[in-house]
């Protein structure tokens, strides 16, 4: 499994986008190798708080994964959708939280 830190999420959240739906995620695992753990901080309103994304390549040929956020004792949210565009930003969904990355 592998873990990355800080500064690769913080390339990574740019390229981050959330919204929509769980287990059919439109990203597949061929194009692009997004399984592993990612972690950065996001600074809404001068407050930094982690967040932790946990992606795997699912059965159906797609990204599955969940989203933790410690300081707000929220673990284990399902991604709602997981996307990489042609120039390869990749875009998350969180629909229980309407989060967008």
């Amino acid at each position: 499994m592998k873990i990355y830190n800080s500064p690769i999420l913080l390339l990574f959240s740019s390229l981050l986008t959330l919204s929509g739906s769980t287990s059919s995620l439109d990203a597949h695992p061929g194009d692009i190798d997004l399984a592993g753990i990612w972690r950065g901080d996001i600074d809404p309103e001068g407050t930094a708080i982690e967040l932790v994304f946990h992606i795997e390549a699912n059965k159906a040929g797609g990204w599955s994964g969940t989203v933790d956020t410690p300081a707000q004792n929220s673990y284990a949210l399902p991604l709602s959708g997981i996307s990489v565009d042609e120039d390869g930003n990749v875009t998350i969904a969180v629909a229980a939280t309407g989060g967008l990355y």
